[in-house]
């Protein structure tokens, strides 16, 4: 898995408030590390918020101007949270009060003035993602393939937008044609300075909402660090070290065919034929090499580094740059997934969508905008049956990347296929956690044996609270520790739940082909249907 620590915003749920209860202890946030940043935070009141007006906010004893509160209901309240100080301070205190009488925190059932604040990604600081109704927009008067309104030019009062995505313009290849969806989005990437951060937010929800222009969702931008398989490194097997590749060499090589004969595909005559398959993921090396019987292959791009202001010329190269240059193979993690899915089914179309840059960092807008492309082009477009998305990571909630989710998987009979997780103890890892959720979302372990005698059983880097979120029954799994590709990927082979999905991925392709009625959750229904129980999973068959 580009095991991104899916390092998406920390959208904190900082339980709530009480109106009209006099507090003795200043209500305070307790921070957790060395390092936090700009957030979004939403505090849900602990009763019935009945104050007709908007609370007063103060951070660190300084009151927050109320045009920063994003909104205010009888049940929560949103806004920005700006940590400038230097040195940080260990604690950030938030009062919130109405009337002058103070407002009480919650957390669970219990009444409590103390939160612990912990970080959970790398902010990619200063940039926030704005999710809009692209039929709001209008022919940019700055640039002509910006679809914007005139009343939002590209810099408005502290705020600038340093990337667009969404209709035809911005695709930034003429090849690639319009945005065909009855009701397409659009994803504007506003930059600010941390020094304006408040302020900024506040001009672009006016500034917008003036305009009439719709925004679906807000959230900050933040990087799903690409970690995957362990340790502080994107491909620990590179370097034959961390705790992943470690526990692969007490495990059974696992080779090309005999992934083949585990799952059940080597003796079928099903190649996945007529089934299409995006991964998103870090691209490819070599697309010739996996896509010789992808005619698809042709709309697969590139979402890392765009600037609205500047033409991409290089949209298409979806190159994999991530090379492990210490050993013989040229490695890649998108190409050790795509190469994986083409094994088990050769004849399945693919598209890649670069989201990932070489150093395996994946920020959410390129993760939303790859999920845009399919979404827009909703005619004209190859159908897409099952979307790879190896990555992941511990943030519970993030508006943007959610609601474009969410809108696909009600929308489409797609399959969304997800790693697990590779750190045992993180409480949450994300999309995979979906599947608690959405009938149609399946997170995948990583399974391993000890020796060619041996029963197959989970590896120990799972991320437990995701296989506990299973929705019915045992957790889904497929070979993730030690497999061996030929001439691609280190010579002992590759760890991690991420390489363990696209196993999934490949079989869920020749079940579709085998009865197209089947698709969505009918299909991960189908799958399950067929896997082989173990203690304490599924291994997953060929139906």
């Amino acid at each position: 898995m580009l095991k991104p620590v899916i390092y998406l915003v920390f959208l904190i749920s900082l339980l709530g408030m009480s109106a009209c209860t006099q507090v003795s202890e200043r209500p305070s946030i307790e921070v957790v590390g060395d390092v936090y940043w700009n957030d979004i935070v939403t505090l849900n009141y602990a009763t019935t918020f009945l104050g007709d007006g908007l609370p007063d906010i103060s951070l660190n004893g300084k009151p927050m101007p109320k045009t920063a509160i994003f909104a205010n209901s009888e049940k929560a309240i949103s806004f920005p949270l700006a940590i400038l100080e230097k040195p940080l301070p260990k604690t950030l205190s938030v009062e919130l009060s109405f009337n002058g009488e103070a407002l009480k925190l919650k957390l669970g059932n219990q009444i409590s003035p103390r939160f612990i604040y912990k970080p959970k990604g790398i902010a990619n600081m200063g940039r926030i993602n704005v999710l809009l109704r692209c039929a709001a927009l209008k022919d940019s008067v700055n640039h002509p393939d910006l679809p914007e309104s005139p009343q939002v030019p590209a810099t408005i009062e502290g705020f600038s937008v340093v990337d667009y995505f969404g209709n035809a313009g911005s695709l930034y290849h003429s090849g690639l044609g319009n945005s065909l969806h009855p009701d397409p989005w659009c994803l504007m990437v506003i930059g600010f300075s941390a020094e304006s951060t408040e302020q900024a937010i506040v001009n672009l929800k006016q500034r917008f909402y003036q305009a009439g222009i719709e925004i679906v969702a807000i959230a900050p931008d933040y990087y799903i660090y690409g970690n995957d398989p362990g340790g502080h490194s994107f491909d620990t097997d590179c370097s034959q070290q961390g705790r992943l590749a470690l526990e692969a060499a007490k495990s059974k090589q696992i080779s090309e065919d005999e992934l083949r004969a585990i799952v059940g595909a080597q003796t079928s005559s099903l190649t996945g034929k007529g089934v299409t398959v995006a991964l998103i993921d870090g691209g490819v090396a070599n697309p010739e090499t996996f896509f010789t019987s992808s005619p698809e292959a042709t709309f697969s791009r590139r979402f890392t580094g765009t600037d609205y202001l500047q033409s991409d010329p290089d949209a298409l190269n979806i190159q994999d740059d991530f090379d492990c240059s210490n050993t013989p193979f040229f490695d890649g993690h998108g190409s050790l997934v795509a190469r994986i899915v083409n094994k088990i089914a050769p004849s399945a179309k693919l598209i890649a969508l670069k989201a990932c840059n070489f150093e395996g960092l994946c920020s959410t807008s390129s993760i939303a905008k790859a999920l845009l492309y399919l979404r827009n082009n909703y005619e004209g477009f190859p159908k897409v049956d099952i979307i790879n998305m190896s990555f992941g990571g511990p943030l519970e909630s993030n508006p943007v990347f959610e609601q474009i989710l969410k809108d696909l998987i009600t929308s489409k009979d797609i399959l969304f296929v997800a790693s697990s997780g590779n750190n045992p103890d993180d409480k949450a890892h994300y999309p995979a956690q979906y599947q608690s959720l959405f009938p149609n979302v399946v997170a995948t372990a990583a399974l391993k044996q000890i020796n060619a005698t041996a029963s197959w059983q989970l590896a120990s880097f799972n991320t437990k609270m995701v296989l506990f979120s299973k929705l019915d029954g045992l957790p889904m799994g497929a070979p993730g520790v030690a497999i061996k590709l030929e001439g691609i990927g280190s010579p002992s082979g590759i760890t991690g739940t991420s390489f363990a999905a696209p196993v999934l991925t490949g079989v869920a392709a020749l079940a579709l082909e085998q009865n197209r009625d089947f698709q969505g959750h009918l299909l991960l229904k189908r799958l399950e249907a067929a896997a082989k129980p173990l203690t304490g999973v599924r291994l997953i068959q060929v139906p």
